[in-house]
């Protein structure tokens, strides 16, 4: 999904809202976890050629102008009316059901939504297809936001801890790897066939097989920080970029924000 398609797509929904009473938005966010933050760190990504540009952990020309880029973009989104206006009041645990409900179009999440959304509502988690976040190229991006976690571990001072360790080798066989994925709908760090096959069983397995297939372990954790953007050194200066697709400011004022922070610390 390039950026164009992702606006098109944004646009349709406000489109749709001004002609008909089932209101809908295209995204919907909560305060206490901002995952609309995803969007921007796929389409910040994408600018860069090579990894090391990435992960370079220092403040740039180059990185500022790529964010701003990234800015514009969500600003182009926020006159679309993207986010739901009362996301400052809300939780995610308020919002997590709203694509399952079909109250928005998009929402940003890890895979293991499947599970919550399974407990929920069986009859309607086959309605929901996974997509890539959109890039400003064509191409496959050099990163991609995702990752899986480490699940389990086993303490030293455990009273059962040879009973566990076996417990984890067996749990880390091929076929448990890909009964895993088949079953949860998550990844995992344990090679299986799956990993290699064309298809899996339904829209999330194949996700899932085309992610690895397409960036294999070029993943990236994303975090909540400005770190990818500005260095880990300044990891806790706002980035600006929740007020720009709420609309609050333009992304020319936050970059002027952005720039006059740092010229304050001498950099820019």
């Amino acid at each position: 999904m390039t950026f164009d398609d992702f606006l098109s797509y944004v646009k349709a929904v406000d489109d749709y809202n001004k002609n008909n009473s089932d209101y809908i938005k295209p995204f919907h966010e909560a305060s206490d976890w901002t995952t609309v933050f995803s969007i921007a760190v796929s389409l910040y990504v994408s600018e860069f050629n090579n990894l090391e540009e990435i992960f370079d952990d220092k403040i740039s020309e180059k990185k500022l102008q790529i964010w701003h880029k990234t800015l514009k973009a969500l600003e182009q989104v926020s006159a679309y009316n993207f986010i739901n206006e009362d996301w400052k009041t809300l939780a995610w645990n308020d919002i997590n059901l709203s694509l399952l409900n079909e109250e928005c179009l998009f929402f940003a999440n890890g895979s293991w939504m499947y599970n919550i959304w399974l407990e929920s509502d069986p009859s309607k988690v086959m309605n929901c297809v996974p997509n890539e976040y959109p890039t400003f190229r064509p191409q496959p991006s050099v990163l991609y936001p995702a990752t899986y976690p480490v699940m389990w571990g086993v303490l030293k001072s455990s009273p059962n801890k040879d009973e566990a360790i076996k417990f984890l080798l067996d749990m880390t066989k091929p076929t448990m790897a890909e009964n895993w994925v088949r079953n949860t709908k998550c990844p995992t760090g344990i090679k299986g066939n799956l990993a290699d096959a064309s298809f899996g069983s339904d829209q999330y397995e194949n996700f899932a097989s085309h992610i690895k297939k397409t960036y294999g372990s070029s993943t990236y954790k994303i975090s909540e920080n400005s770190s990818l953007i500005f260095g880990s050194e300044y990891s806790l200066e706002k980035n600006y970029f929740m007020e720009v697709i709420s609309g609050e400011l333009t992304a020319d004022e936050a970059m002027a924000k952005i720039h006059e922070r740092f010229n304050s610390l001498g950099l820019y």
